[in-house]
């Protein structure tokens, strides 16, 4: 369904998945790599051969790869070219180096007026919080979810997996795709902002509802579902 559209994919690894999916609907996906590789062909688990590892073959499976040095005005130069024909910039981890370069929404908007700018951060962009450092971890723990994962006698718990990259990735995703379809409506491009904190808040489920209707702030259940003071023990 996304066959006709262009996707410049300047993520790391939390916002990776976004663009993986938008590949798989059938969007042009372009890589844009540093000089020497990315260095998310190395994370995790590598493949048999000892090249790129079992991650990266997956979240770039069907994805086009274009290596640009945007330290040189040659390389800036690329970049633009292929703004000026893409639908859609979706980063993750690399928003300072793109305002240093010159690549701000202010600039992006004026040349590409068409375009969607996504945008992945701890933080988000604006706000007290929206310069803060920040990954899964974090994320995980500023978003509420270790607050409701482990025993309540001990320490606050991650999810295993990569959560807040994950769920990033997905809001991501699905609002360049609002942006896409506004912008066939007759809108400009816009910039969508995402927030890693807002992301897992948003996985929070019947807490925030319990806290809504009774203002009880529920707590960690252990190997169940948190449920305000108490919760459903479940064993499987």
């Amino acid at each position: 369904p996304l066959q006709n559209y262009r996707i410049i994919d300047l993520t790391d690894r939390h916002g990776v998945l976004g663009t993986r999916l938008l590949a798989g609907l059938g969007a042009e996906v372009i890589r844009i790599e540093p000089l020497g590789g990315d260095p998310m062909r190395k994370y995790g688990s590598l493949s048999e051969d000892g090249g790129d590892s079992f991650f990266w073959l997956q979240m770039n499976a069907v994805k086009k790869s274009v290596v640009l040095d945007l330290e040189s005005e040659p390389g800036r130069n690329s970049f633009w070219s292929l703004l000026e024909s893409a639908d859609a910039l979706i980063e993750s981890g690399f928003r300072n180096d793109l305002e240093l370069y010159g690549f701000n929404w202010e600039n992006l908007s004026a040349r590409c007026p068409k375009l969607v700018y996504t945008t992945i951060s701890p933080f988000g962009c604006e706000g007290p919080r929206s310069h803060w450092l920040g990954g899964d971890l974090v994320a995980m723990a500023a978003g509420g979810l270790m607050y409701l994962c482990g025993d309540q006698d001990r320490a606050p718990l991650r999810v295993s997996v990569e959560q807040a990259s994950a769920q990033s990735s997905v809001q991501a995703m699905v609002g360049t795709l609002v942006a896409l379809r506004a912008r066939k409506k007759g809108a400009s491009g816009q910039r969508v902002d995402v927030s890693m904190q807002e992301a897992i808040t948003n996985t929070l489920g019947n807490s925030q509802a319990t806290y809504a209707m009774t203002g009880i702030i529920s707590r960690r259940a252990g190997g169940g579902r948190a449920s305000a003071e108490g919760g459903a023990r479940l064993v499987w």
